[in-house]
């Protein structure tokens, strides 16, 4: 990997970072409601992809990878949405749901900092 490279890299995790940091936190308004016309619901989960995708530099990795690597990020993405739409059961107050979510999003902020930290 040339210098130029790891520098793009580095530039790339940083604003990745920054990008994640940003979607991660409290919303600034104390609101955590969805909005339908905010651009970032439109995103789907193949834009995600593409996105983790520039931001490793798994396009550089051969073809199997990326292939095992995107089966298992929609994997992910479905367990995640299975998860969420048992939340919707009528058997689950709402408090439960809300608990469940915010205990996903820890978890997930939990292997973030290992993935930063080498340790994942």
């Amino acid at each position: 990997m040339t210098r130029a490279d790891k520098q793009r890299r580095r530039t790339e995790r940083k604003k990745a970072d920054q990008r994640y940091n940003s979607r991660m936190g409290p919303s600034q308004d104390g609101d955590s409601s969805a909005h339908r016309d905010h651009p970032q619901l439109q995103r789907t989960i193949l834009d995600e992809w593409d996105e983790f995708v520039a931001t490793v530099g798994l396009w550089q990795a051969p073809a199997v990878q990326q292939q095992e690597c995107k089966r298992a990020f929609y994997a992910g993405a479905w367990a995640m949405l299975n998860a969420l739409m048992d939340t919707g059961e009528s058997s689950v107050s709402e408090d439960d749901g809300a608990a469940y979510v915010e205990d996903r999003r820890q978890e997930i902020l939990a292997f973030y900092e290992q993935v930063k930290a080498g340790t994942a």
